[in-house]
């Protein structure tokens, strides 16, 4: 991987690491969650179930040191990356348990975090209580706004409503599950000349309607007169500070991150 992705999964394995010792974690051995309402007081993170929720980070650095290790065409020097971080945190609250999926097809069989260069992108949701939805893409540029989308009324503009024990797909114009007529559909493509690239799902919800943050349009003027719209923008530190914001004034607001890999053809 590159050294910029291991950067960003040493620094979620250090959060982790963290809660940890602050709040404990579950064991599938124990279960000894707690079940209310379809809300449970553990958080899953990068798979692991941890009794606490990072806020927000004060301090984080990191260091390198090289190793000499057998590969099948012989040694090779591997750099190894650590992270140390510092921040703010708490004992989780019991919220719901949300069930998310990402698609490459707009059906549950579909289910995948991996696409290839130009794969549609689709999305499934559940709740077990009524709520408001956004989701959000980071490509390790700047981060999109998929929902709502460009066709959401003003009055949804910052969360889509979602009834409790509703399924829904995202993204799918012949498979619409929102009020409005139409919706925008999206497909994974590489910025770059990799082989493999990663970006990263943000899933927010909240049982509480919330404000969205300050949002960038972005349109794109070929050269034969055509304008392609894409999906509004913010930058990675602006949308970091707005969930920070949200988690300190909303118990119910969680955001769920999930890694997603494109694959050249």
């Amino acid at each position: 991987m590159t050294e910029n992705d291991t950067r960003k999964i040493a620094e979620e394995l250090a959060k982790i690491n963290a809660l940890q010792m602050a709040f404990g974690s579950t064991a599938d051995q124990e279960f000894n969650m707690m079940m209310r309402d379809g809300k449970a007081d553990y958080n899953v993170i990068a798979k692991t179930e941890v009794k606490g929720e990072w806020i927000e980070t004060s301090d984080r650095n990191f260091s390198e040191n090289f190793t000499t290790e057998k590969m099948p065409d012989g040694t090779r020097k591997v750099k190894w990356i650590t992270c140390d971080i510092k921040g703010k945190a708490r004992k989780l609250p019991a919220r719901a348990l949300i069930d998310f999926y990402p698609l490459n097809c707009p059906e549950l069989s579909c289910r995948t975090t991996e696409f290839t260069d130009g794969a549609d992108l689709y999305l499934y949701f559940k709740s077990p209580v009524n709520g408001y939805l956004s989701v959000f893409l980071d490509d390790g540029n700047e981060i999109s706004r998929l929902l709502p989308d460009s066709q959401t009324s003003n009055k949804n503009m910052s969360g889509v409503p979602v009834k409790s024990d509703k399924e829904y797909l995202f993204f799918s114009s012949n498979h619409n599950s929102l009020a409005q007529k139409e919706v925008d559909e999206y497909n994974m493509t590489m910025l770059t000349s990799k082989n493999i690239e990663f970006n990263y799902l943000y899933i927010v919800f909240s049982e509480h309607q919330f404000v969205k943050p300050i949002l960038t349009s972005r349109n794109i003027h070929r050269a034969d007169g055509d304008v392609y719209s894409f999906p509004k923008t913010l930058s990675s530190d602006d949308f970091q500070k707005w969930i920070t914001k949200n988690k300190y004034t909303d118990k119910t607001f969680q955001v769920k991150k999930m890694s997603i890999m494109i694959k050249a053809k």
